[in-house]
């Protein structure tokens, strides 16, 4: 049974080695989470959306403290790569015409 079990344990490790490697370095949520936060300072955390495809950015949608909100995305490797504010998505500003 140990033997199973320990097996069973490398198996996924091994597993999530070679998908790392075959996708290329991929930090953790957190990371992510904690460069969003750096990119805007004294935001609150609202919600991660999951990248639907590998290698595609994170959004991570943040409440800032003027109350508006903004949406960070952030590379698997953690860089921010830009931000947006909800209200200025052209399918926003389309629904004010």
């Amino acid at each position: 049974m140990f033997l199973a079990v320990g097996g069973v344990a490398v198996f996924f490790a091994l597993s999530s080695w070679a998908l790392t490697v075959a996708t290329g370095f991929r930090v953790s949520p957190n990371v992510q989470l904690d460069a969003a936060l750096a990119a805007a300072p004294g935001a609150s955390f609202y919600s991660y959306r999951l990248p639907e495809h590998t290698g595609d950015a994170a959004m991570i949608h943040l409440g800032m403290p003027s109350g508006g909100m903004l949406d960070v995305f952030v590379s698997p490797q953690g860089k921010v790569l830009g931000s947006l504010r909800p209200e200025d998505r052209i399918s926003d500003t389309i629904k004010l015409l």
